[in-house]
């Protein structure tokens, strides 16, 4: 059963030229799996969808749906901020989309998080953390 035909659609053209064995192998999967993907028989799971959009150098949404909006947000970061991984890129979109009282919110919220984490690792490291 073809369910995931658009999805199958795009992976072909992300992969350009290369044949459908190279990039099963650069992606890390067996070739038929990938022929699968395209054929749009499967979805690939979350650590080939992301080892995809790494390779390809764009979103797991843009895989997933076609959505060009992020693609393109993604992209404007990556030009402002070279070297920012997809994570980083979603909640650089996701902040500029909220207002400055949300923004103070989950800073705060982020700092707290970051010395919590601080705190245990240095309790483990004084055997405290059992």
């Amino acid at each position: 059963m073809k369910r995931f035909i658009a999805t199958g659609n795009r992976l072909k053209e992300l992969r350009g030229l290369l044949s459908q064995q190279d990039f099963a192998l650069q992606i890390g999967v067996p070739f038929r799996t990938y022929q699968r993907y395209e054929a749009g028989e499967r979805l690939p799971k979350g650590p080939i969808l992301q080892r995809i959009a790494q390779r390809c150098e764009i979103t797991t949404d843009y895989i997933l749906t076609g959505n060009d909006e992020d693609l393109a947000k993604h992209r404007e970061i990556e030009d402002s901020f070279p070297g920012v991984d997809e994570i980083t890129a979603k909640i650089i979109i996701l902040l500029r989309d909220m207002d400055e009282e949300r923004r103070r919110e989950v800073l705060k919220y982020a700092k707290e998080k970051k010395l919590l984490m601080e705190f245990q690792g240095q309790n483990k490291k004084l055997g405290g953390g059992r």
